[in-house]
């Protein structure tokens, strides 16, 4: 005798956006992982991008900035080579006053 198989079904996390969704690849075939990532609910499957999307984005010491001054007085400021400077603090100064804001941005020097 054989009894039918039945589907589960199942409901994967995009771990970049957090979105769920309804799984219809095949077994192995889903481009968002293994089952790690799939969930047999929409709550399920909430809750844990909730978990994930809160360990990816927590808060993070922030990175002291490394200040340079330029030969014509321009002072910039750096965080792993791109310029970002927190705090509403601008990220250039010019001379003549002029003030640019940026947050990891890579520019030349």
């Amino acid at each position: 005798m054989t009894l039918g198989a039945f589907i589960v079904a199942k409901f994967h996390i995009n771990p970049e956006t957090g979105n769920v969704g309804s799984c219809k690849a095949e077994q192995g075939g889903c481009p968002f992982g293994g089952d790690e990532m799939h969930f047999t609910s929409t709550a399920a499957a909430r809750q844990a991008a909730e978990r994930i999307l809160s360990e990816k984005y927590k808060s993070k010491p922030a990175a002291i900035p490394k200040m340079s001054v330029l030969k014509d007085g321009t002072k910039k400021w750096r965080v792993k080579g791109k310029l970002h400077r927190d705090g509403d603090l601008p990220a250039v100064e010019y001379p003549d006053g002029t003030k640019e804001w940026w947050v990891q941005r890579e520019m030349p020097p």
